[in-house]
């Protein structure tokens, strides 16, 4: 485990960030464990993460690897969110058809975590490669500073070349520098249109239970696949505020999902463990009653779903 750890976070002993140090306890936890191929062990570890994503939801995918990076320049303090998705073979293309619905997350995660700048990175771990994905014109007017790679006609990609280090490429050596400088200012479209961003509500996280096995799917309320499921997340949000709940219960109860961000300074770039909730006002007078139906009907979709 501990050899696949290290193999995971220097990408295979390829990544801007190894050591020396790295490199020894690869070679001496391989002797350990018997690994003869360090390469195949690593190699099959980022087709399994790869893989895995294609069952993951927006939500989830971004959240995966997210962090806050905040800054402070001459009195203003800011926040900055910064997502990473590590993967290969098709995925990295897989991710950039999902784009629309990457950025529609990155949108909602500037006002649940009071960003001012979202940002969100596909990495190809084996040709050492990342496309920046950018979800408004301030992300894009830092971004062309920062790393001046080509943007796409739309304006929402940004080829980043062979960096791939979020630590060292992404934050010390690329937006960091341009965010600090205390001479880059944004244009007044990409002001008011990153405050208008954050300011724009976001649609609550919810467990989903209809997907995604026993553990069900972390995805937004407004995303749910049906008026069922939309009624029942609002009856047991509605439940839980009233009595003042936690609403983090087990799988089939959980309606709110807290999320795991990693709070850093923009410096260092290393990552604490902070979790914030996504838990709205409830829904309106009526939610019980329309929950009732909701029930009944999800429950007749699992009688005959169990007969099919």
């Amino acid at each position: 485990m501990m050899l696949s750890g290290i193999l995971s976070d220097t990408l295979n002993l390829q990544g801007p960030t190894t050591t020396d140090t790295d490199r020894m306890m690869v070679a001496a936890l391989a002797k350990l464990a018997h690994v003869e191929d360090i390469n195949e062990l690593a190699s099959f570890q980022f087709r399994a993460k790869s893989a895995a994503l294609t069952a993951m939801t927006d939500t989830e995918i971004l959240m995966g690897d997210h962090k806050v990076f905040k800054f402070t320049v001459d009195g203003d303090a800011f926040r900055v969110g910064f997502g990473v998705v590590e993967c290969v073979g098709d995925a990295p293309a897989a991710m950039m058809r999902r784009k629309a619905g990457l950025i529609e997350e990155m949108v909602a995660l500037k006002n649940s975590l009071d960003l001012r700048y979202s940002f969100f990175a596909v990495v190809d771990i084996v040709n050492l490669t990342s496309t920046l994905i950018l979800c408004g014109l301030a992300e894009r007017e830092v971004a062309e500073v920062a790393f001046g790679g080509a943007v796409t006609d739309d304006g929402t990609e940004m080829d980043l070349g062979s960096r791939v280090s979020r630590k060292k490429d992404f934050i010390k050596n690329g937006i960091d520098p341009v965010l600090t400088s205390g001479s880059f200012k944004l244009t007044p479209p990409a002001l008011r249109l990153t405050r208008q961003q954050s300011d724009t509500p976001a649609s609550p996280l919810v467990l989903d239970t209809h997907e995604g096995g026993c553990c069900g799917r972390v995805t937004r309320h407004n995303k749910l696949k049906n008026v069922a499921q939309a009624m029942i997340a609002s009856m047991r949000l509605n439940k839980g505020h009233r009595h003042g709940a936690d609403t983090s219960g087990s799988a089939a109860d959980t309606c709110c999902a807290a999320s795991g961000h990693g709070e850093g300074n923009a410096r260092d770039g290393d990552g604490g463990g902070a979790a914030e909730v996504a838990a709205p006002a409830a829904g309106a007078s009526g939610v019980w009653k329309l929950a009732l139906v909701a029930v009944a009907a999800a429950a007749a979709g699992f009688v005959f779903g169990r007969r099919r």
